[in-house]
């Protein structure tokens, strides 16, 4: 059994996994044991044709269902779910994906992260990465965590709060609010449109330092407010998917899951180059 936590509520309450798959892309350290997909390979579970990764789709609760894939990525998958898929074939499939080279040297997915920017004259087309952090002397490259066993995605504090205040001054004020023993960031979801609207920012995020390969993906109001899930009774609340680091001097970024419920990911551990690539938005 598998379990996919698409909110802060523990699942665990629920139902009874039978353990804890973990994806990282190598060991954290040489006396750890060989990552789960690693060791797959290296066992030829995936076949003689399989290859050194997996890929991934959150589906949206009550749209579509999620998928794993383990020594590869289904083409078949991609040609009925991807905008005008069915008349591509597999290398223009394959050409469709951004691939984001992932420093080696991390035991983790992470990323060079150079743009966080609300564009289409939203905050001044601020790039909160070079604006807000002047990381301009290390190139103007923050880096990123892409975290899938997270549901959060966590920024510096002092940009969370700038966040907070654009969404209050488009009618979405956030609060605190105390659920069983933990406190949650919520806004009353009558401020957050059912259907795709510019009233809240639509975030573009540039994760690749060399900007002749850059990609830019969206991260947008159905990602960053998901509608609470917490107390069964009062659903007005909508949880705000992006939390502050917990030290005001910590200015690192991780993406959690409700981002990638827009895209499909797929996550090479080669032995020559690590990459993760993702793909536009499916239907």
């Amino acid at each position: 059994m598998f379990i996919y936590a698409n909110s802060v509520g523990s699942p665990f309450d629920v139902m009874r996994p039978e353990g804890v798959l973990g994806l990282a892309p190598k060991s954290r350290s040489p006396t750890d044991p060989i990552p789960t997909v690693e060791h797959m390979f290296k066992n030829n579970a995936f076949g003689d044709e399989g290859r050194n990764m997996f890929a991934l789709y959150f589906g949206r609760k009550g749209l579509n269902p999620s998928y794993i894939w383990f020594g590869g990525y289904s083409h078949a998958w991609l040609k009925t779910y991807l905008p005008n898929g069915a008349n591509l074939n597999r290398k223009e499939i394959d050409d469709q994906i951004a691939w984001i080279d992932v420093n080696r040297e991390d035991r983790q997915w992470i990323v060079p992260l150079t743009k966080w920017s609300a564009p289409d004259g939203q905050d001044n087309n601020k790039n909160f990465i070079t604006d807000t952090y002047h990381v301009t002397g290390r190139g103007g490259t923050a880096n990123m965590l892409l975290d899938t066993g997270s549901t959060f995605t966590h920024i510096p504090r002092t940009m969370y709060e700038e966040i907070s205040s654009l969404f209050q001054t488009r009618g979405c004020k956030v609060i605190s609010k105390r659920y069983g023993s933990g406190t949650e960031k919520v806004v009353s979801c009558k401020c957050v449109p059912d259907k795709p609207s510019t009233k809240h920012p639509t975030f573009k995020i540039q994760m690749e330092a060399d900007d002749t390969k850059a990609a830019i993906f969206e991260y947008g109001p159905s990602q960053y407010f998901v509608q609470s899930q917490l107390n069964r009774d009062v659903m007005q609340d909508c949880e705000v998917m992006m939390r502050p680091n917990k030290k005001a001097t910590d200015f690192k970024f991780s993406m959690g899951n409700t981002f990638f419920t827009k895209y499909f990911s797929v996550w090479d551990i080669g032995s020559q180059i690590d990459l993760v690539g993702v793909k536009d938005e499916v239907k």
